[in-house]
Formats: structure tokens, C-alpha cells, sequence
């Protein structure tokens, strides 16, 4: 992998991006792909893995009399489980530059919901 940017270039181009909305569709855990695209050449792929953690359950009656129980309140919790960046169809960035740059600015782009 080359590093064709210094960690400030790269935190300069990537910090506009554009927010993700990722849909948890309900499930307790959800997998999704995303990606981000910066001026054609630079590329951002990323897999997240979303959980569901109930805080408040529901208990009540369906329409036939059986108890049901829903996750009244929850919240989702997610990381980034695989990234890739490609500059011009090649990698350009370390993983040590990924993890303290690009990771947490991507994770301030992410909403999860569902």
C-alpha cells in the first residue's frame, strides 16, 4: 500500500463527506455496505455490522390474546468491520493511517436506524 497523502491531506478530503444512512431493517444484528465517492478517483468502500441493544421491553396482548413482547426503546451500537480506499482504482493509505484518521471521522458519518 502507498501513503499518497499526509494524515492532514487525507482528514482535509475526507472530512466533507457526505452523512450515510444505514437502515438496520428491525434486525437484533444487521451487516450493510456503504461507500463514499470524492472527486471520481478516490474511493471509500466500508462494511458495518450494526447491534441491537434493547433497553425498554414492551409487553402486550396481540389481537388474539397472546402476549407479545417488542423492544419498546433500543439503540444501535455499530463498527466499521472492513474498509477500503482506492485512489485512481489503487490502495493508498496504511492501515495505521485508517485506523487513526479515516475510521474515526467515517464513524462520525454514520447514522443507523430501523
Amino acid at each position: 500500500m502507498k501513503n499518497l497523502f499526509t494524515n492532514t491531506e487525507l482528514k482535509d478530503i475526507i472530512e466533507d463527506l457526505p452523512i450515510a444512512y444505514i437502515d438496520a431493517e428491525g434486525s437484533s444484528i444487521h451487516r450493510q455496505e456503504t461507500s463514499w465517492t470524492v472527486g471520481g478517483v478516490l474511493e471509500i468502500f466500508i462494511k458495518v455490522i450494526c447491534v441491537r441493544h434493547t433497553l425498554v421491553e414492551e409487553t402486550t396482548y396481540n389481537e388474539d390474546g397472546y402476549l407479545r413482547t417488542d423492544a419498546g426503546e433500543y439503540r444501535y451500537d455499530f463498527e466499521i468491520d472492513d474498509i477500503d480506499m482506492l485512489f485512481d482504482d489503487e490502495y493508498f493509505s496504511t492501515p495505521t493511517q485508517i485506523e487513526e484518521v479515516v475510521i474515526p471521522i467515517l464513524e462520525a458519518k454514520i447514522r443507523i436506524y430501523g
